[in-house]
């Protein structure tokens, strides 16, 4: 009798799904655990705010910033320091309005990162009230009929969220670029 070590997958994102395909070519058996299980029952299987908790804290986010906030010049903070200005008045005064290319790309990774989810929906709903577009989709899809003009129809609505977060973002994502380009 071959012995299988059960490994547990939380979240969605690439990581989770590649380290699932390494357990499963190992000949381990996975399962894809639920959120409510891992945060003590606080968070149930049908409550939205389950859906994103996920991304709150996503490990590219929070290296982008580090990255971007170590580039800036200590001075600013130095010279409002000896103003008399506190951290959290010299982090929002000062700091935050010079970062609004960092918080623009991180708006656009964020919404896209939760927009696009599918596995992490998908593993933690089980009521269609609280389905995802992208779940929804899947449904329409795997349908008896499938009906592919309402179905590409339904695949470019569920796109313009997206566009339309780029779109509102795109000129201080572009300013941020720019910037970045000229640094050298």
């Amino acid at each position: 009798m071959q012995h299988h070590t059960e490994i547990a997958v939380i979240g969605g994102g690439v990581g989770g799904v590649a380290g699932a395909l390494a357990a499963l070519r190992a000949g381990r058996r996975v399962v894809l655990a639920e959120e409510s299980a891992w945060l003590g029952g606080q968070l149930t299987n049908q409550m939205v705010l389950g859906l994103a908790v996920p991304h709150l804290v996503v490990a590219m986010n929070i290296f982008l910033s580090r990255q971007y906030f170590a580039g800036m010049p200590t001075e600013l903070g130095e010279a409002a320091r000896i103003d008399g200005a506190g951290e959290r008045r010299i982090f929002f005064t000062i700091y935050l309005p010079l970062a609004r290319p960092l918080v623009a790309v991180v708006a656009i990774f964020a919404f896209t990162a939760v927009w696009d989810d599918f596995l992490w929906p998908l593993v933690t709903t089980t009521a269609r009230e609280v389905y995802t577009v992208q779940l929804a989709l899947v449904q329409f899809a795997t349908s008896t009929e499938i009906r592919y003009a309402a179905l590409m129809a339904g695949a470019l609505i569920i796109t313009l969220p997206v566009l339309i977060v780029f779109l509102f973002n795109q000129r201080a994502l572009i300013s941020g670029l720019a910037d970045g380009g000229l640094k050298g």
